[in-house]
């Protein structure tokens, strides 16, 4: 219930706020996928996607700004969305993350762009999109560049349909100077025609954006998908006849194996680990509070 008295955002006594609706229903009633970054000079930037409802018409991403850690924030600004005359569900933009280049002086606005071709769910079926802001987020380019995304027998048959994917989390930087975003991937209507929401096959594959820190000449930056062929998979009960894995987040360890953990539909957080710098992944198993204890329970949810 909203209330002027009692307002629903403020059941979990937050610290601090950053965007509140005016009011519930309106075109920025949804706000999701909130990633922070800090800058050297102290400037925090947010980027998250906004619209009336997920997957809604307005899809699109913001950006706000706060000079004082985070007690105050600027009124956010879109960075890309559907524009007037745009058919409906076409141009929606979604699940941004940043990638911040120091050496640049450069933050990047990584997001999945729809382009008119629908497959899954126009929110999540899209291009891999990149804009990007040189003065710390006050304003950001009109400029745009799209990069390909690696394809499994998940993937629709026809390569001009984009794949249907999302970063949900900020990525990691490796000491090496790559940034590694993973993503899940959720299997084309044209090889899986299961209408459950949790009913449809996904795998958990890698982002590896090789130069972006030090290459200011978008088209000259490369970006690789791993592992090569299908991604991390699950089949296991209650639908072993299904891969459902997703939402991950990658971790570097101090022997310098990634660590990879995901949600899945059996229960239970489930992780996999790469020796050679997330290229390759071995087999998914459950997380445990120690080795041979009790797996960490949980409801198909994020689990960063």
């Amino acid at each position: 219930v909203w209330a002027e008295n009692s307002p629903p955002w403020n059941v979990s006594s937050p610290d601090l706020e950053v965007y509140i609706p005016e009011k519930p229903g309106g075109p920025d009633n949804t706000n999701q996928h909130f990633q922070v970054v800090a800058l050297s000079n102290g400037t925090f930037v947010a980027i998250w996607t906004q619209g009336a409802g997920e997957n809604a018409p307005n899809h699109h991403i913001v950006c706000s700004r706060s000079t004082d850690r985070g007690h105050t924030w600027s009124k956010p600004i879109e960075i890309d969305g559907p524009q007037p005359g745009d058919a409906r569900m076409t141009g929606v933009a979604s699940w941004a993350f940043p990638i911040v280049a120091p050496r640049l002086k450069r933050i990047y606005c990584v997001y999945n762009k729809n382009i008119g071709i629908q497959d899954v769910r126009p929110a999540d079926t899209g291009v891999l999109r990149v804009k990007w802001s040189d003065d710390d987020g006050l304003s950001w380019s009109r400029e745009f560049h799209d990069y390909p995304v690696g394809r499994t027998n998940y993937s629709n048959p026809d390569p001009k349909v984009p794949e249907t994917w999302i970063v949900y989390q900020n990525p990691l930087y490796t000491p090496e100077g790559t940034v590694i975003a993973g993503f899940t991937r959720w299997a084309s209507k044209a090889v899986d025609t299961d209408p459950r929401n949790w009913g449809r096959n996904t795998e958990v594959a890698f982002l590896f954006f090789e130069n972006i820190l030090r290459e200011k000449n978008p088209a000259k930056l490369k970006v690789a998908t791993y592992p090569k062929g299908p991604g991390i998979r699950l089949f296991a009960l209650p639908e072993e006849k299904k891969s459902i894995i997703q939402a991950k987040t990658v971790n570097r360890l101090r022997d310098g194996r990634y660590l990879c953990v995901m949600r899945t539909y059996t229960g239970k957080i489930y992780f996999s680990l790469s020796s050679d710098k997330g290229k390759t992944w071995n087999q998914p198993r459950p997380l445990c509070y120690e080795p041979n204890g009790e797996p960490i329970l949980n409801p198909i949810s994020p689990c960063p």
